[in-house]
């Protein structure tokens, strides 16, 4: 084994312990001040007690707010093998490691580090088990050219859907999308739509704060122009669709899609510049503060995303 490869493993390894040290010790096992976590551990440990019989006839609507068939058999099958701090717990770890391993393959091994500390890692920790397990799903699949494999992960949770705009322009996978947008259609739509109205009439109401959410968007596009030139158009490609979600829906989590977007389409590029390295330093710094912010408002009120504007 090559020594470059041994170092790599070591800064995957390190970042995913750092992972464990955030959900474990920096938001800790007590979910009281955690309102999204709190109502899927409800949730899990009801399961646990369940029959597969009486699961069937169970809404989950009444503990998560949402009915979707991939993520409420997960949910009862490891609820049947461990504890739900213990799964919440490796589907973090999983998902930490799987973007190490793109910021290594990136040449970035120091973000690998500082990213369990960022928004975007803090951020899902806390909040979004359902979105952690579908980009873990993606990211997994993907990243190892499972293409139309990888339409399932829209099944943990809809909001995931833009990011398979990566598809587009991949001959093998050009179908991926309208796979995800057929499954989405038949499985999600019951418990999509008033997902839809309520985060519609919520982000109407503060029409200014959605522009200025865009703010992701633009910083994505100028780090990927100074980053990569030569492919800075199909980035704009990637990332329309997550614009005008964002725009009608709001930013909060569509803003961590959009990071990802970014990342995936930074594999594409045969090289990324020193530019585009000092750029993506400086926003995994400014979402380390970002995720301070976020840990503040979650203690405060039960809702991080409430204190975060940009």
């Amino acid at each position: 084994m090559k020594k470059s490869s041994i170092i790599d493993a070591v800064f995957v390894i390190m970042a995913v312990l750092l992972a464990f040290v955030v959900k474990a010790y920096i938001l800790s096992y007590d979910h009281s001040y955690q309102d999204d976590m709190r109502a899927y551990e409800g949730y899990y440990n009801v399961l646990s007690d369940t029959l597969y019989s009486g699961f069937i006839d169970l809404d989950a609507r009444q503990f998560i707010g949402s009915n979707d068939w991939l993520s409420n058999h997960t949910f009862f099958f490891f609820s049947k093998l461990v504890s739900f701090d213990f799964f919440s717990t490796m589907v973090y770890m999983f998902y930490t490691y799987l973007v190490a391993l793109i910021f290594v393959k990136l040449k970035l091994r120091l973000a690998a580090l500082i990213f369990p500390f960022t928004f975007y890692s803090i951020g899902i920790a806390s909040s979004g088990l359902r979105l952690t397990m579908a980009i873990a799903c993606f990211l997994f699949l993907y990243t190892n050219r499972r293409y139309y494999f990888s339409s399932i992960a829209v099944l943990y949770h809809a909001q995931i859907i833009p990011i398979y705009t990566l598809a587009f322009d991949k001959s093998k996978a050009k179908k991926t999308f309208l796979i995800s947008i057929a499954l989405v259609a038949i499985f999600l739509s019951p418990s999509l739509v008033p997902k839809f109205i309520y985060y519609y009439h919520s982000n109407t109401i503060a029409i200014f704060t959605s522009f200025v959410s865009l703010y992701g968007v633009f910083s994505i596009l100028i780090a990927g122009f100074l980053s990569c030139r030569k492919k800075s158009l199909k980035l704009i490609l990637y990332i329309l669709p997550t614009a005008f979600a964002i725009l009608i829906l709001g930013a909060g989590r569509l803003n961590i899609i959009l990071y990802f977007i970014f990342l995936l389409w930074l594999l594409e590029c045969d090289r990324v510049n020193y530019k585009g390295v000092i750029l993506l330093y400086m926003f995994l710094v400014y979402d380390t503060f970002k995720g301070v912010m976020f840990i503040e408002s979650l203690i405060d009120g039960n809702n991080g995303y409430s204190g975060i504007v940009f």
